[in-house]
């Protein structure tokens, strides 16, 4: 369990303040791989939306601080459908938490000034950056997209009925907010990344940045009681908005595939899908010691099923421009397998599970040691 209180330090040595985005599970999932690379000797910050905290407590196996700051919003998708975007729900968000930031922002600067810090790093987070250019401390951005790209694809998307001009008037502003924000700090570039035009005063391409994964299939498999014969499939499509998935389809599926997770479906399904302790495993270990995965393609579990080599099955996703780039990525690897929106949604799967779990791809021809990197430069920073 980590500590979350400052441990005796040398003197001169670095503090990182880390922001990172509270919109789903894979920015924690990233910066909890940096983080446990960095040394002991190196006091990290976590600043960011209350509900992290627990997150990282259950992930991060170094000690660290934490304090709240509303460093951004995300999106908002409809009720029940957490791969597409509501346009005007996600704004009215933005609007709300951009005034929340620019209260927060003087506190933030003070803040970073009295306590030493020697570096700023935000996982996608971009106001923080600003921040740290004007209380005069280096700023560095991990991320494969930017929300400053998200929210412009949203808005030219947005009709003429959907929002108002004044409303279209506030998210052009805020997204150059965003851009020059952003311009202030080193891009520490993801792959697979979105183009993230005239980002970064510097960019360093960093590859894959995963957690490492350990190979507990036989744990795994010795648990569950199943078959050696048994093709286990990891199952992830988010936490929220999956109630009304049919999980009852995956008992009519062939008995020789079952299904674990780290969140249970949205009923039960006895012997069908096990859900596993989170603290215990993490995604890279289930994604390196199962034969295939059905996963909502969001950058933590691409990038870790990727640097396994575990294909991959996954549905379209709307309104959100990061899908095109890593969907493009998983199609040029040989583990990608597209399946329609009508077929994830009635959890007809047969045919690509049977098709996943008769290969095995080779990671792609990055490196896959982008969360050691990275932390390296956070050790650097004094």
């Amino acid at each position: 369990m980590p500590i979350e209180s400052p441990i005796a330090r040398p003197a001169g040595s670095a503090h990182v303040a880390v922001y990172v985005t509270n919109h789903g599970f894979g920015h924690i999932n990233r910066v909890v791989a940096v983080l446990n690379q960095v040394p002991e000797t190196v006091r990290i910050t976590v600043r960011a939306d209350p509900e992290v905290k627990s997150a990282l407590r259950e992930r991060l196996s170094r000690s660290f601080d934490f304090g709240v700051f509303p460093s951004d919003q995300g999106t908002a998708s409809p009720p029940g459908q957490n791969s597409r975007t509501d346009i005007p729900a996600t704004f009215e968000r933005l609007r709300a938490r951009m005034a929340v930031i620019d209260e927060a922002a003087a506190g933030e600067i003070a803040w970073l000034r009295a306590s030493g810090v020697t570096a700023v790093y935000a996982d996608a987070s971009p106001m923080p950056l600003g921040l740290a250019g004007e209380a005069g401390i280096p700023a560095f951005l991990a991320a494969n997209f930017t929300w400053n790209e998200i929210y412009a694809d949203l808005l030219a998307r947005a009709g003429t009925d959907e929002i108002s001009e004044e409303m279209r008037t506030f998210v052009t502003s805020a997204v150059e907010r965003m851009r020059g924000a952003c311009r202030s700090a080193t891009l520490l570039r993801c792959w697979p990344h979105t183009p993230m035009f005239e980002i970064g005063n510097r960019v360093e391409d960093v590859g894959l940045v995963v957690n490492p994964a350990r190979h507990v299939r036989a744990e795994l498999m010795r648990s569950f009681g199943l078959a050696p014969e048994t093709a286990l499939v990891y199952f992830y499509v988010g936490r929220y908005g999956v109630e009304d998935l049919p999980w009852a389809r995956l008992g009519e599926l062939p008995c020789r595939f079952a299904f674990v997770g780290l969140h249970p479906p949205g009923q039960d399904l006895p012997g069908r899908f096990f859900t596993v302790d989170p603290t215990k495993f993490n995604g890279a270990d289930l994604l390196a010691s199962c034969d295939a995965a059905v996963v909502k393609a969001g950058y933590g579990a691409v990038a870790e099923a990727m640097a396994a080599g575990t294909p991959v099955i996954y549905p379209p996703r709307s309104g959100f421009v990061e899908f095109e780039y890593l969907d493009q990525a998983l199609r040029a690897w040989p583990g990608g397998i597209p399946v329609s929106e009508h077929d994830f949604e009635t959890l007809s799967l047969e045919a690509p599970l049977t098709s996943a779990v008769s290969c095995r791809a080779h990671p792609p021809d990055v490196p896959v040691d982008g969360a050691a990197r990275i932390a390296r430069i956070l050790a650097d920073c004094r």
